[in-house]
């Protein structure tokens, strides 16, 4: 059980490194709908900058979690033993979001964990 919540701290503290300062969700799916845009037009019009920072905070979370899992650490999320790719990652991001817009003025990374403990929840 320590070891359990320790590892949660550790995989929270780990995905919260990389950004200084914590954007809502407002904010994740204005970014993160410029990955899906760039993935279904191709479109020129699409902002890089927030496609990296989605694409880098969607794909840290899952790398986190495999590697978390691949150490005998018990997570809220059980992604598929085969994988996931990082435009099915953050598909499932943008889904959540936009099922659920009364939780947008939340962090990213609750929105986030919330989406993938939905999406694939232990059994």
């Amino acid at each position: 059980m320590i070891r359990s919540a320790l590892a949660m701290i550790c995989f929270l503290l780990l995905l919260s490194a990389p950004t200084t300062v914590a954007a809502d969700g407002n904010e994740y799916l204005s970014r993160c709908n410029n990955v899906i845009r760039s993935m279904d037009d191709k479109s020129d019009t699409v902002d890089h900058g927030k496609i990296m920072s989605c694409l880098g905070f969607v794909q840290a979370f899952t790398q986190a979690t495999i590697i978390f899992t691949n150490m005998g650490y018990e997570l809220p999320v059980c992604l598929p033993t085969d994988g996931i790719v990082n435009s099915q990652a953050v598909r499932i991001f943008v889904g959540f979001m936009e099922d659920n817009p009364e939780l947008l003025h939340l962090e990213e990374m609750f929105l986030l964990i919330a989406a993938f403990m939905t999406a694939f929840p232990c059994d």
